[in-house]
């Protein structure tokens, strides 16, 4: 079946059709939407670079080159080691795309990071009693790793040096960790033109801050809001986490 439907698959995307199994409909639907608006934020302000903070495995380079259109330098941060392999593996062959093994925060040195049971859910906090019971077994921490932290701002001026942009945007998804993100890269954030931060309504991490507060700190260092997508949500269909698009509004 697979041979079969990459087959099928081919001639209709050559022809501009898109096809959606009828289990990915609602998924699919939220990453168009999702896409179309930065595709529209990154044309309006001219975005000519991405900073991926919290890259993971390369997600989100992929959904910036395949869904999104977006041709410009990413540079993507990720400090646990297997999943910058596949990181650096998937960025290979971009010559536009380029990983770093190493987190960024508030602070500069070194921080043990919590690798969780399911690896997306690592984080350099503890997991909450408050997490919901879909969630709670793949967020246990199984071991802990010692990885190097930087802040944005100490990066910044020698990355724009090396990789020539001037209009960057700022996503970051660091499992409760955004906001420190944030906050080491104050005296550089009025060079971004926008940001993406994943938020919580339930704090599933220990000292997070719930989307109210990241939203009011965005807010004031001058971002406003594009749109809400969701992220997780609970076995009674609560919303757990969503991602927050922002755009500068000055």
């Amino acid at each position: 079946m697979g041979l079969l439907r990459r087959l099928i698959e081919r001639p209709l995307r050559a022809a501009g059709i898109e096809p959606i199994p009828t289990w990915g409909v609602s998924e699919y639907a939220r990453d168009f939407v999702h896409a179309e608006l930065l595709r529209k934020l990154f044309a309006a302000k001219a975005v000519d670079c991405v900073f991926d903070v919290g890259a993971f495995n390369g997600y989100t380079g992929h959904f910036l080159r395949n869904k999104v259109g977006f041709a410009g330098t990413i540079l993507s941060f990720e400090p646990l080691p297997e999943p910058f392999q596949a990181l650096q593996e998937a960025s290979r062959s971009d010559d536009r795309w380029h990983a770093f093994n190493v987190g960024l925060g508030a602070e500069s040195g070194e921080r043990e990071m919590n690798v969780m049971n399911k690896l997306w859910f690592s984080s350099f906090l503890a997991p909450s009693a408050a997490t919901p019971s879909n969630m709670a077994a793949r967020n246990v921490v199984t071991s802990t790793v010692r990885v190097r932290v930087e802040t944005l701002a100490n990066r910044y001026d020698d990355l724009a040096s090396q990789y020539g942009f001037t209009r960057p945007f700022l996503k970051m998804d660091t499992q409760g960790f955004d906001l420190q993100v944030f906050r080491g890269a104050l005296t550089r954030i009025d060079r971004f033109l926008g940001l993406q931060s994943e938020m919580s309504v339930i704090q599933i991490y220990h000292g997070m801050p719930d989307w109210k507060e990241a939203l009011a700190a965005y807010e004031q260092a001058g971002f406003a809001v594009c749109g809400f997508f969701p992220v997780s949500s609970d076995d009674q269909l609560r919303a757990v986490e969503f991602d927050a698009v922002m755009v500068r509004a000055d």
